[in-house]
């Protein structure tokens, strides 16, 4: 338990204030005047200090005055961070116990307490129990954990207490077990009544433990994360998610996992940023938003009951056997296509072959989301062919490879008659904006703007383009200008000034 009077942060050493600082017990000593901003009411000290980036930063404050000393004790957010550049060799957790034991606040909007980069020798599991208890106890809010990573010969259980009143939980335990435990005396009772965000990350979970809790202590639910988890069940290691009032499912592979089993009859939001190796079965009515990584989509294996063909917005990897989800959802308001295309002819190929059948959407966003090896411009073309009735171009170009653009011979992104709209793209008399993202190189937006001019021809409505260049290069604005000169009732275009990094 921290001392009166004593920092629980920092060991006690000599002020700079009181060696003639700035400030020093609210009088300025140069003129004498009195300090205004140690005047100021505790409820306004806190809200400035709330915007320090730490409680650590915000306990140096008092340096300023004895005013001062006692002030932070009272916010209503904590953040304890330790490691990284700040990595000493003693461990952090005396100095989180020493600011948890000293807060003063009746009860905290949220807590985070971030040693990601700590010695995980220094880090024990008791240590951390500790933390997630007092978070049962004292918060009312937010809680934000991540702890250091973890050899996995070593086995540690951290164990997170139910509560009534946390509202968001995200936990990073890089290895750590994650166990729930019921309020005594009854481990039947308790609840997490007001949680609606809960993030589990890089974690070993029992299965039957969570989905115990998901399903039937946490009846307002709205977000759940689950990202690189293990399940601890030997003998059916299944992911299972039952609720009543889910809204968003994101879950990210499993290093064990065998089966993903979901029963949301409120689910909107499904996010398989790396799609899934493992058999799914997915029942959600009311499904709008679906994204599905790079893993292989076999609707034989991977079951999406209950939900129509139409979504409001899929994303999908566009090059690879993830795109045949385009088949179990054929419209969609938004299609956003991930691209990315590996070097050789074969892959590009392959792309082709992927994409034969797209979604009908009426706004496509093409992202190149990786390093641009073949020549972004016939990729586009193609997928305008593929789609019809568009009203919406978006386009995000990537950084390109050294040997950017392709030159091998046979390769169908060399084909002159790939790079002209005119052939076989006759499907864009509904488009009327085109949005270029920041991002790619500035060359490659001259080349998209060549690309777009010369499409005027088959623009059958007016269309608006916007193109962000970099404000510090100028003659790239200029020349994008003259690309689409002389002037045309058919385009028009707004070249953005934005900073580009």
């Amino acid at each position: 338990m921290a001392t009166a009077g004593a920092d629980p942060l920092f060991p006690p050493k000599t002020r700079a204030a009181d060696q003639g600082g700035v400030v020093v017990d609210g009088v300025c000593p140069e003129d004498g005047g009195a300090d205004h901003l140690s005047d100021l009411p505790d409820h306004l000290l806190h809200r400035i200090l709330i915007r320090l980036p730490s409680t650590a930063a915000a306990a140096r404050t008092s340096v300023l005055s004895r005013r001062w000393r006692r002030v932070w004790l009272h916010l209503p957010e904590l953040a304890l961070r330790y490691g990284g550049r700040d990595r000493e060799p003693s461990s952090p957790c005396p100095r989180v116990d020493a600011a948890l034991a000293a807060c003063a606040a009746p009860a905290l909007d949220r807590l985070e307490i971030d040693l990601t980069w700590s010695d995980p020798r220094h880090v024990t599991a008791e240590h951390a129990s500790s933390w997630l208890d007092f978070a049962s106890r004292r918060l009312a809010g937010e809680l934000v954990l991540s702890l250091p990573l973890l050899s996995r010969s070593v086995k540690r259980d951290v164990v997170l207490p139910i509560s009534e009143r946390l509202t968001a939980i995200s936990l990073t335990s890089f290895g750590y077990a994650l166990r729930f435990r019921a309020p005594l005396p009854s481990a039947a009772a308790g609840a997490f009544a007001a949680l609606g965000s809960l993030t589990i990350s890089d974690a070993r979970v029992d299965g039957r433990e969570l989905v115990d809790v998901v399903s039937s202590r946490c009846p307002r639910l709205k977000e759940l994360a689950l990202d690189h988890i293990i399940v601890e069940d030997r003998d059916h290691p299944v992911l299972s998610v039952r609720s009543a009032s889910l809204e968003r499912l994101r879950v990210r592979p499993m290093f064990n996992g065998d089966r993903l089993q979901v029963s949301t009859p409120e689910l909107r939001a499904l996010d398989l940023p790396e799609g899934t190796s493992c058999a799914a079965h997915i029942v959600a009515p009311k499904l709008s938003e679906v994204r599905w990584g790079k893993q292989f989509y076999d609707p034989s294996r991977h079951k999406l009951e209950g939900a129509g063909r139409h979504l409001r917005r899929l994303e999908v990897a566009a090059n690879s056997r993830a795109a045949g989800i385009m088949g179990r959802f054929d419209t969609a308001d938004e299609l956003t296509l991930n691209i990315s295309v590996s070097k050789g002819v074969d892959e590009y190929e392959r792309f082709l072959e992927d994409t034969k059948k797209v979604a009908k959407c009426e706004v496509l966003v093409a992202r190149f989301t990786h390093v641009m090896v073949h020549d972004f411009r016939p990729i586009l073309l193609h997928l305008l062919r593929k789609c019809s009735g568009i009203r919406k171009l978006v386009v995000q170009l990537g950084p390109a490879s050294s040997d950017y653009p392709c030159e091998l011979p046979r390769c169908p992104c060399g084909l002159l008659h790939n790079h002209y709209p005119t052939y076989g793209v006759d499907v864009l008399g509904s488009l009327q904006e085109v949005q270029v993202e920041k991002g790619g190189e500035a060359h490659h937006k001259l080349e998209l703007a060549g690309l777009l001019c010369r499409c005027k021809a088959i623009f059958q409505k007016k269309v608006f383009i916007t193109i962000p260049v970099d404000k510090r290069n100028p003659l790239m604005r200029r020349r994008i200008d003259r690309v689409f000169l002389p002037n045309d009732d058919r385009v028009e275009v707004a070249i953005v000034e934005v900073a580009i990094h």
